[in-house]
């Protein structure tokens, strides 16, 4: 049975009132408050998660990415948990507080796609990533998938935009939850991953049990990272996995240097060590440097010691 809800409980960063940037608490008492204002948010194993209904601004964890396809997020206050030094792949994926997020490997994203990302093709590509994840059902870890999930007046549709051409920079104005307009960059793409349509579809079946995370669903902000959008509303990810005594991520899917990377980016300052399989991505621009990975705090995991790790 798959159902979605409409809330989400506040990120560990977080701008408050007047801007003022939400306090780690430093005292049982407020550890005890903060922990208090968290419940009441449940997420069941079977819920797809949809951020339709917009919770508060709040600060995005992800900074800008001056590239060449940048969007301009809310600045990040550098205060958030690094993740552990990285342990072995065997420790890391034979281990119940390790969760796998497939970051939308969706039709549209594969060859012949509206949106095709270079590489991703229906042979050997298509056949790593799922016989990855059957492993990793085989040993029960925790899988998520994210999924790309746009109405139709998405805002990140070039034809949507009067002369909007795709795989250009708009400067859009887009309103804050307070009401105050902000100014911000927009990649514009081509119309893919609509909700309801094939392409928006996984390439492989998700099995019951396993988390749909639904992104890009409010038509004014795009979502590369399934924890938060690009307005900074987090999507509810976080809490779901921290609900589920997750303390580490591996992450791979489409594309490597949008979805995943600013997913990946994000696990890493939700406060989990996270984790990033080169060889089960594939990318759009060819000048993205994986380095970037390192630079966010993220480690590599190659697919030969992972899938050595789970014999």
């Amino acid at each position: 049975m798959v159902g979605c809800c409409g809330a989400t409980s506040p990120s560990k960063l977080r701008m408050d009132g007047e801007g003022e940037a939400a306090k780690t608490p430093t005292t049982p008492d407020e550890k005890k408050k903060q922990d208090d204002d968290k419940k009441g948010v449940t997420f069941d194993k079977d819920v797809v998660y949809r951020d339709s209904a917009a919770p508060p601004l709040q600060a995005g964890m992800s900074s800008p990415d001056r590239g060449r396809y940048s969007q301009t997020r809310p600045k990040a206050i550098p205060q958030f948990e690094t993740g552990p030094a990285p342990r072995p792949a065997d420790e890391v994926l034979n281990n119940d507080e390790t969760a796998i997020i497939v970051v939308d490997f969706q039709h549209d994203f594969m060859e012949g796609g509206n949106l095709a990302v270079s590489g991703a093709d229906y042979g050997k590509y298509k056949d790593d990533v799922v016989a990855f994840v059957e492993k990793c059902r085989g040993k029960g870890r925790v899988i998520v998938w994210s999924q790309d999930w746009h109405p139709e007046d998405h805002q990140s549709f070039a034809k949507n935009h009067d002369g909007g051409v795709p795989f250009t920079q708009k400067k859009l104005s887009r309103p804050k939850e307070s009401g105050e307009i902000i100014d911000t960059d927009q990649t514009l793409w081509p119309v893919h991953c609509v909700q309801g349509s094939k392409g928006a579809e996984f390439v492989t079946e998700v099995r019951e049990g396993e988390f749909v995370q639904q992104k890009g669903t409010m038509p004014p902000w795009d979502s590369y990272s399934a924890f938060m959008d690009d307005g900074g509303h987090p999507t509810g990810l976080a809490d779901h996995l921290k609900n589920k005594g997750i303390k580490a991520t591996v992450c791979f899917g489409l594309a490597l240097d949008f979805c995943v990377y600013f997913t990946a980016k994000d696990s890493c300052q939700s406060g989990f060590s996270t984790y990033w399989i080169p060889e089960l991505c594939r990318g759009i621009d060819p000048e993205f440097e994986n380095s970037k990975y390192d630079t966010a705090g993220c480690y590599t995991i190659t697919l030969p010691e992972a899938n050595k790790a789970l014999e």
